[in-house]
């Protein structure tokens, strides 16, 4: 374990009945656990998962909220006639075709709603809260679009403190999504 490992290590608690309690909220040092924590999962009890558990979710989030900023640069990058490209940068990070193009579209929603991507980049949403906004943004344009964005502040709060699932974030999202259209979804029904 280097320097760094035992540093992050600090604020982990192995306590006498087994739980492991974690005052560190950093991603980094979070991982740090989990990587220091890996051997001793086939005799840890049941809350000592659950911790690991969130903890996972919690790197989870930030990794996806730094991808989501690596290719909305790259997309900002091949606007600028450099050449990369977004889907590339994801697929470097393992991604295959289609979750690579996923990423790349929810790097371009991420970079319009800041406070999404704080969130997720804090582990306070997942990655599945991400990609409901970004799907729900993509069923808008023009104005429309700008003002789900703009709400997407409000919807983030309200997610994060009322510990919504991802099932009813969406339903939230395209309750909204449906009055700006004006019409509750119905000339989206008709198109499909």
């Amino acid at each position: 374990m280097d320097g760094r490992e035992r540093a992050a290590l600090v604020a982990l608690t192995m306590h006498d009945d087994g739980v492991i309690s974690v005052d560190d909220d950093d991603p980094v040092a979070i991982a740090a656990r989990l990587r220091h924590l890996e051997d001793e999962i086939a005799g840890m009890p049941a809350e000592a998962l659950d911790v690991m558990g969130a903890d996972v979710g919690q790197v989870k989030s930030w990794l996806s909220a730094v991808l989501a900023k690596l290719t909305a640069r790259a997309t900002r990058l091949q606007q600028q006639g450099q050449p990369t490209d977004a889907k590339k940068t994801a697929a470097r990070a393992g991604l295959g075709d289609r979750d690579a193009a996923k990423a790349a579209r929810l790097g371009d929603a991420m970079e319009k709603m800041p406070r999404a991507l704080g969130a997720l980049g804090d582990g306070d949403i997942g990655v599945g809260h991400a990609d409901v906004l970004a799907r729900q943004a993509g069923r808008l344009s023009g104005s429309k679009k700008k003002q789900f964005e703009d709400e997407s502040d409000r919807l983030v709060t309200d997610a994060i403190a009322e510990g919504l699932s991802v099932p009813d974030f969406e339903r939230r999202c395209r309750e909204l999504v449906d009055r700006l259209m004006g019409d509750d979804g119905i000339a989206e029904l008709e198109k499909q």
